[in-house]
Formats: structure tokens, C-alpha cells, sequence
């Protein structure tokens, strides 16, 4: 990002991921070298404006120094760049130790003092907060009474798992079907937490490559219906869901319950097709049990993972197994300690790596095909053909089997993630099979021999090896093989092996314990039987009753203690919130009122370590004008990884005279991808009472940050995104050459992190097509019309058309496909000299949806340039990296990465045909 000023240059360049330092320079204006001067962001290096509104302009200052001046008129540019000057100064922070950290103010210490870590769980940020801090007085007091609130109880938990077969199921099957998979089989109580993972909860077809709310919806209706039938007197509620494709995740627990759980959270991870599709897969679901972390008390996590793994019964399908849990780890990491989901042998890892070199490849030669088999969970299936041959000409099987090893190699286990001492459930269906021939396998079940049966079973056979599961239990198994059924019946397909394919497997725990583990044969819709797998678990409960009881009268006590010599005054209202949409400002606000006889000094403090209040003087009740311009603020959330809020703000202390008012003001902005924005503030009166102020916005519904499969369809449009197109419809009727100029200047920046500034005009579209109302041409007419050649309203357009874009998730492309569509494009390009050769390639490539999205994208960019005058290279600056990503690759080694630069070439030559030739 630059900055220009009267006499200086300034650079700043944002780190590309967590373990990068921002780097920033400040050159003469005439030194056009980037490089000139460059060094890493430090915690002292702030920038800063100072504002004459007489002389309409702004004075930069770098760590203190001049830097020059700007136009009072660039103020919105230069706010974008210091939000982003501020994010990593945010970054360096959370990397350096406290101690080392300059003393700006007293208000950034208190920031460095309260990091994401509560009070109770670091020592050396206690020990900095001052002793009658009022949260460290609430910490404390809760901390010392943890043994009242602190209840362990016994909770309940029941696992299931079940391979629909892309039925839905629960438009067919009756209540009595469903209680089998809820009850408890002794006739027991019902559980208090059902975890329930479906595989093909949608059936898997080329027209169908995305998971439907609809069925997700439907589950959790009939399963909170059965609850209900089964015992109209406890109440249940839906804690969390999700789904990748046919993969779906439902959690759901007794309201008794329910505000127990805090940190829940949900991640998936495709390992289908190229390694990334969602065929097969996993979801993981994390949530904490009895924490209080101002109580020091930090719970008890669990982990879920519901997986889907490859099909087959070969060595080659063993190992492909191996990866995926490999990746499942790594990407997810682990709630439990000493357990991991998959291990290579030393000498194994070259044979891997070609093995998965193999598996992946998808063909090779002028006219590459894939070649998809759509069947849920036959061999091979999503692998493409040409792979499988190769597979079986390089005899994988055969190698990995005649692997031989000395008798002290180690095993290593290539997991990343991180460990907890938690509890950690797997289930799904795992696609292990039975080692023996259709014929025998019947024939054992038949006569109900399992002990035979489990004996050729691979999961049981590669976990004795510490290959897969290490760690793991299961429980015994004493019931029949759950694949394959012909459906509707009892009758196993005779051409396949029954096999143990769906399965529980947990953490071992000194408070969990397995209750129950079996299938349930009588529910025959799928080729798949259920299965269910019970728990006791003793977990912390925290009375909330009593909690609440406890921090009432210690309220009281401390009123009673310092109210007599404080100053009277109140605050209304406590509790403030709203309905916010995103990057779209909403204020609220409450009343300080001094009714004593002396003038009284105030200070306001956010107990997540910011200050994000706004403050105005009222003096007897009357509004004074706000100031237009303030810097920008961002609170930190629990995890640096989630989106962050911000905040404008305005001096947080003053003083109020006797019979005076003052207006307390939170101006909210939610980030692209929040949900809520929440926080409490401490106002602290001097000499006098300390209020707690309490927000709570709700993030309304949003087109932004959704994928590709999420936003609308319009039928009007070929079945293309609705919200794309209203903006593509508008644009290719009104651009003009300069309408990306300030799109231009966001390109630098993160969006889902860092809050850009948006005009009136701008908001006001956001609303309209959140709501699902068409975009306003006459109020951007208007606009046009008042702002002269510069044609606001249009531009405006153009500027949300380009954040819509910007944060799509995963892209128009996602980033392994495009890395691969753009190898194989390069393999076989001489076929591909015309546009019509390469839209037929990229239509057998991709996914329909996302093929005629990038073909409409580039036949809509071909009109902005041939027709509206838009320079390609604007084009190619804001949109190329959005329709088709590369890895990204630091700024500074960029110069010397020549394959990173061999993609971008061949990248420009595809796009070049889609939207030149």
C-alpha cells in the first residue's frame, strides 16, 4: 500500500500470514525504489495524523517525525491506509513480550495488559493490572468461591452415526424408526448431549455438488421432534451444525444444559477429488463444558470429528485412508492428548509421496477427461480412471506389501495440530473392509462368528499396527456388519464383502466411560445400518443460579463500601445493542448524569482490553455538533484467527460539572463474516461508583463473504449468482473507465479483517441487497448527477461489485483447483488457441456452477473494456488473483520465486483468451 505526501513516500507492506513481520518504509518523494529503507513494523513505529481544518490538511507523523502533508479532501484513503498500519501494529504487539513494548500512554498499557488470555490464566498480566482494578476484583472474588459455583456432574452422551445413502430419511421414516436411534436401550432417560454425523445426507450427482439446508433443516426438525415425543417434559435445543456436501454434523443437548457450552466451533475439510472436494471429508465440532475463565476455570473440551473417508479395499485404498486422517489431523488439530489419527514409517515416506502423486494425478496427454464415478460409496469412487490405471501400472499394492523394515525403525506421525487434555470422539463411516471373500464373510455372519470376522478387519489390523487410531479406543464389537445391505432388507449384497464400515472410536479419559455400542439393524432405508455408541462423562457444571446470587451481593457489598463517599450519578441505559449491518455504522448510546454538587472526573475502560466508547458532551441535556473524523479502533476477538469489530471512538475520560450530562456513544461496524459484536465496559467515576455497560449487536444477514454456492441463484440469469449479477447488470449499462479508482486503493487490504470506510451511498446498497431489494438507479442517477464527471453513485457500484468479489468464499476458483486448471491448461494449450476450445475445457474441468461463473465474469470484464474504456491492467490488478488465486508468496522473495512467476505468466495467457482474443 503507498501513501503519498507533500515530501514523502510511504510503504507499508501487510504480512502474508502470522508468522510474517509487517515492513513499511517512508522514502523521499522523488526515491522510487520500494526496497530503499525497508524494515519490519516495530511497536514504536506510529502513525499518526494531525488535522487543520483551516488549511484542509493533514500532517503525517511517523514514530513522531514529519512526514509531510496531505489534502484534507484524501482523508478516506488515509484512514484505509492507517487501519491498516494499525492491524500490524496489532500483529507485532501479539509477538512481542510486554515488557519489551514501548510506553506510548496509559491507555495502551492497559490495552497490553488484558490480551485474549483471561486475568486468571496469566500470571504476568495479573500481576500489571493495578490491585483495585473492579475486574480484577470480580476475577478474584469469583476465583476464590470457584468451589460454590463448581458443581461435577454426570452428563450423557450418545454418538451417532449413519450413511444415508442420500435418503432423505426423515420425510420417510416414522417416529417409531427415529426413537430407535434416540432412546435409551435399557429404557433409560434420554441423553443429555446427541452428537449425530450423516454421510450422503443428499444424493451425490454431477448436478448436485453442494450441501442443502433444506435436508440439514429437516434433521433437526424431526430429531427435536422425537425428542419431544419421546419426553414432552425436557426440553432440547440445537447447539450446532454443519455440512460439507453430503457430510452433516448436528449437535444437540438438553436445555438444562445449554449455557454450559462456551467456545463451540465448527471446521470442515474436504479430501475428495484433487484432495480438496467435499465427496469425502470431514467436520469437526469443538465446545467447552463448565468453563468460567473469570473463575479460573477452564472446562472440560470435547471434539467430534464425523468422517468420510475413501472407499476400497486395497492397499492403495489403505493408504489413501492414512492420508486423509493425516490431513484431518493437521488441518484440525486435536482436543485429546497422546492420541493421533495416522503415522508413516521412515521408509515408508517415499512410496507415499509417489503413491499420492499417483492417486492424485488426474491424466495426462493433449486432452486431458476426468472421469467421475457419482456412486456413494463403491471402490474407487471420485478417483479419476486414468489415475486408477496409472495407480495399478505402478503396482502400489504390491509395494507398499512387500515393504520391508529393520526391526527398530521408528514410527513419526506428521500431525501439526494442537493437543488438549480433552476428550476426542470419531465416528462416521471410516470405509474399512472385512479381508475376505463375499462368500465366507456371509457365511461367518450367518453364523453370528464377528470374532472371525473382526479378526480380517483393516481398521482394527492397521490401528493394531499404530498406523491409523493411535491411541484410540473402541469398544467391543458385538453386532453385525453395518455394509452392505440391499435396501429395505436384512439381505446383505452378495457381491460385497460385509464389512464394519461405520464406527465409534474415542480418547481414553479418567472420567469418560462407554456405556453402550451398537448398531441398529432395524432401520433398513440406507445400505448402511446405524450406529450408536453411548458415554458417561463426569464434566464441571457451573451453577448459574448461585454464580449469579454470589456476584449480586458482592455488587451490593462494594455499593455499600463506597457508595457513601462517592458522587450521585446515573446511567441509563446499561444494556445497549441493535441490529447492524456489516461494514455499515450504528450508534448507541447512554446517559451519564452528574446529580450531585461537585464536578466529577469519569473514565471509561473495555474489559476485553480496548477503549471503544464514543463520548459527546451534553450539557444540560442539550447535543453538542460530534466530530466528523476519529481514528479507528479494532478489539481484538478470543481466537486472532476469527474477524475483529471496530469501533470509532472518541476521547474516553473528561470531566462533567455539577447538574451536566453526558452522552456515552458505541459506534458499531461489523466485519464481513461476523455474527454478533459483544462487550462489556467498566465507566469509572472518579471518587464514585463504577458502572458496567453492556453491548450486544446481531449482524444482520449479509451477501458478502459467502461462497459461491451460498449466494442466490436467479433463474433469469442462467442459474448465475443473483447478487453477482445485479452488480454486473448495472455496470456493463453504466461504467465508465475510471469506476474502480478506489476499488484500487482496497486492493491492499484485508476486508474480512480491516474495516473499510464507505460512504452513505454505499451502506445504503449493502441494505438493499441484503434485504433482497434491486439496487436504486435512480438514487445513484441522482448521485452521478451531483458529483459531476466523478459519478459517485456508479462508482459506488463498482466499489461493492469489487468487495462482493473480493470475498467470496473460496473464491470463483478455489485455490487448488486453479493451480492445477492452470498446469493442465498449460499441458494441452495447443488445443485451447480459441475461446470456444477453452470454454469447452474449463466446462468438463470445474463444476458447472463455478465454470459459467468464471466464463460470464470474463465475458463481462471483455465489455468493460471493449465498451466502457476500463484499462485491462485495472482489470487484470483488482480481479485476476479473485477468478483465479495462486499461493501466496511473500513480497519480499517475490523477485526470485521464477515458478511463481511461470504461473502468473501462464495464468495471463489463459485469462488473455477468455477475455481478449
Amino acid at each position: 500500500m503507498r501513501l503519498n505526501s507533500t515530501t514523502s513516500t510511504l510503504w507499508y507492506f501487510p504480512p502474508d500470514d502470522d508468522e510474517e513481520v509487517p515492513k513499511f518504509s517512508v522514502n523521499q518523494l522523488q526515491d522510487n525504489d520500494i526496497a530503499h529503507g525497508l524494515k519490519d513494523l516495530s511497536s514504536g513505529d506510529i502513525l499518526s495524523f494531525d488535522f487543520d481544518r483551516e488549511q484542509a490538511t493533514i500532517t503525517l507523523k511517523v514514530a513522531g517525525v514529519d512526514a509531510g502533508t496531505i489534502p484534507l479532501e484524501q482523508e478516506t484513503d488515509a484512514n484505509a491506509f492507517l487501519a491498516s498500519w494499525n492491524q500490524g501494529l496489532k500483529l507485532v504487539n501479539a509477538k512481542t513480550p510486554t515488557l519489551l513494548r514501548p510506553t506510548t500512554s496509559s491507555r495502551n498499557s492497559v490495552h497490553s495488559n488484558r490480551r485474549s488470555k483471561r486475568v486468571s490464566r496469566n500470571s504476568q498480566t495479573k500481576s500489571m493490572v493495578a490491585a483495585d482494578d473492579p475486574l480484577t476484583k470480580v476475577t478474584d472474588f469469583l476465583a476464590k468461591s470457584r468451589d460454590q459455583i463448581l458443581e461435577p456432574r454426570d452428563m450423557t452422551i450418545r454418538i451417532l452415526t449413519w450413511n444415508l445413502h442420500g435418503e432423505l430419511l426423515y420425510e420417510q421414516e416414522s417416529f417409531e424408526d427415529f426413537s430407535r436411534l434416540l432412546r435409551d436401550p435399557e429404557g433409560g432417560p434420554l441423553k443429555d448431549v446427541y452428537i449425530c454425523g450423516f454421510q450422503e445426507t443428499i444424493p451425490l450427482t454431477a448436478k448436485n455438488l453442494h450441501h442443502s439446508p433444506v435436508a440439514i433443516e429437516g434433521w433437526c426438525n424431526a430429531l427435536l421432534d422425537s425428542l419431544k415425543k419421546l419426553d414432552p417434559n425436557e426440553g432440547y435445543r440445537v447447539l450446532s451444525t454443519n455440512a460439507l456436501l453430503g457430510l452433516t454434523t448436528i449437535v444437540v443437548t438438553k436445555e438444562t444444559w445449554f449455557e454450559q457450552f462456551s467456545r463451540v466451533e465448527s471446521q470442515t475439510i474436504g479430501t475428495g477429488l484433487l484432495g480438496v472436494w467435499g465427496n469425502k471429508g470431514a467436520i469437526t465440532t469443538r465446545f467447552v463444558l463448565g468453563a468460567d475463565f473469570s473463575a479460573g476455570l477452564d472446562g472440560l473440551t470435547f471434539q467430534h470429528i464425523n468422517c468420510h473417508l475413501a472407499a476400497g479395499e486395497s492397499a492403495a485404498a489403505l493408504l489413501r485412508r492414512r492420508t486423509e486422517l493425516y490431513d484431518i489431523e493437521h488441518r484440525f488439530g486435536l482436543a485429546a492428548d497422546k492420541v493421533s489419527l495416522a503415522a508413516f514409517e521412515d521408509k515408508e515416506d517415499e512410496i507415499l509421496s509417489e503413491s499420492l502423486e499417483e492417486l492424485n494425478a488426474v491424466t495426462e496427454g493433449p486432452n486431458p477427461r476426468i472421469s467421475l464415478d457419482y456412486s456413494s460409496d463403491e471402490d474407487e469412487s471420485f478417483i479419476p480412471r486414468s489415475s486408477l490405471d496409472t495407480a495399478k501400472k505402478a503396482n502400489v499394492e504390491n509395494a507398499v506389501q512387500a515393504l520391508t523394515l529393520d526391526d527398530d525403525a521408528s514410527m513419526i506421525s506428521y500431525a501439526s495440530g494442537e493437543q488438549q487434555d480433552g476428550i476426542l470422539f470419531i465416528s462416521g463411516d471410516l470405509n474399512y473392509r472385512v479381508g475376505l471373500s463375499p462368500e465366507i464373510a456371509q457365511h461367518l455372519v450367518k453364523n453370528k462368528n464377528y470374532q472371525q470376522l473382526l479378526e480380517n478387519d483393516s481398521l482394527l489390523r492397521e490401528k493394531s499396527e499404530e498406523k491409523v487410531f493411535i491411541g484410540m479406543c473402541e469398544g467391543p464389537i458385538e453386532f453385525m456388519p453395518t455394509y452392505k445391505y440391499v435396501d429395505t432388507t436384512d439381505d446383505y449384497d452378495y457381491l460385497r464383502t460385509p464389512s464394519f464400515t461405520d464406527r465409534v472410536l474415542f480418547s481414553e479419559h479418567e472420567t469418560l466411560k462407554q456405556t453402550h455400542y451398537s448398531n441398529v439393524p432395524e432401520l433398513k432405508s440406507s445400505d448402511h445400518r446405524p450406529v450408536i455408541s453411548d458415554f458417561q462423562v463426569r464434566v464441571p457444571y457451573i451453577n448459574m443460579p448461585v454464580r449469579k446470587a454470589l456476584l449480586a451481593g458482592y455488587y451490593k457489598e462494594l455499593d455499600a463500601l463506597e457508595n457513601s463517599s462517592r458522587p450521585v450519578v446515573t446511567v441509563t441505559p446499561l444494556d445497549l445493542g441493535g441490529d447492524v449491518n456489516v461494514l455499515t455504522p450504528l450508534v448507541v448510546s447512554s446517559i451519564l448524569k452528574n446529580n450531585g454538587e461537585t464536578n466529577i472526573t469519569w473514565k471509561l475502560f473495555d474489559t476485553s482490553g480496548e477503549t471503544l466508547m464514543m463520548m459527546n458532551r451534553l450539557d444540560d441535556g442539550e447535543s453538542s455538533p460530534r466530530p466528523r473524523r476519529s481514528h479507528y479502533h479494532a478489539a481484538s476477538s478470543e481466537r486472532s484467527k476469527f474477524l475483529t469489530s471496530s469501533v470509532k471512538a472518541i476521547p474516553s475520560s473528561g470531566t462533567l460539572a455539577a447538574g451536566a450530562s453526558q452522552k456515552l456513544e458505541i459506534e458499531a461496524r461489523a466485519p464481513i463474516g461476523a455474527s454478533t459484536l459483544e462487550g462489556v465496559y467498566i465507566l469509572r467515576i472518579g471518587d464514585g461508583q463504577d458502572f458496567f455497560l453492556s453491548y450486544k449487536f446481531g449482524v444482520l444477514p449479509t451477501f458478502l463473504g459467502k461462497s459461491v454456492d451460498d449466494l442466490t441463484d436467479a433463474s433469469n440469469h442462467g442459474g448465475l449468482p443473483e447478487n453477482i449479477c445485479q452488480f454486473t447488470d448495472f455496470l456493463m449499462d453504466k461504467g465508465f473507465p475510471q469506476m474502480f479508482t478506489r476499488a484500487l486503493d482496497w486492493s491492499g487490504l484485508d476486508t474480512l479483517n480491516q474495516a473499510v470506510i464507505l460512504s452513505n451511498l454505499e451502506q445504503e446498497i449493502i441494505a438493499d441487497v441484503n434485504e433482497g431489494r434491486s439496487i436504486d438507479y435512480e438514487m445513484i442517477a441522482k448521485f452521478d448527477s451531483i458529483s459531476g464527471q466523478r459519478r459517485e453513485g456508479t462508482r459506488s457500484v463498482a466499489n461493492m461489485f469489487y468487495l462482493l468479489m473480493k470475498n467470496l468464499k473460496d473464491g470463483v476458483i478455489p485455490l487448488n483447483m486453479s493451480v492445477y486448471l492452470i498446469n493442465t491448461y498449460y499441458k494441452g494449450k495447443k488445443s485451447f488457441k480459441t475461446r470456444e476450445g477453452l470454454v469447452s475445457y474449463l466446462l468438463d474441468t470445474i463444476s458447472p456452477g463455478r465454470a459459467n461463473l468464471l466464463i460470464f465474469l470474463c465475458s463481462f470484464f471483455r465489455h468493460l473494456y471493449e465498451q466502457k474504456g476500463v484499462s485491462i491492467a485495472v482489470i487484470y490488478g483488482l480481479f485476476e488473483n479473485l477468478l483465479v488465486p495462486l499461493p501466496k508468496v511473500s513480497r519480499i522473495r517475490l523477485l526470485s520465486t521464477s515458478s511463481f512467476r511461470t504461473l502468473k505468466k501462464r495464468r495471463r495467457e489463459l485469462l488473455n483468451i477468455l477475455i481478449l482474443d
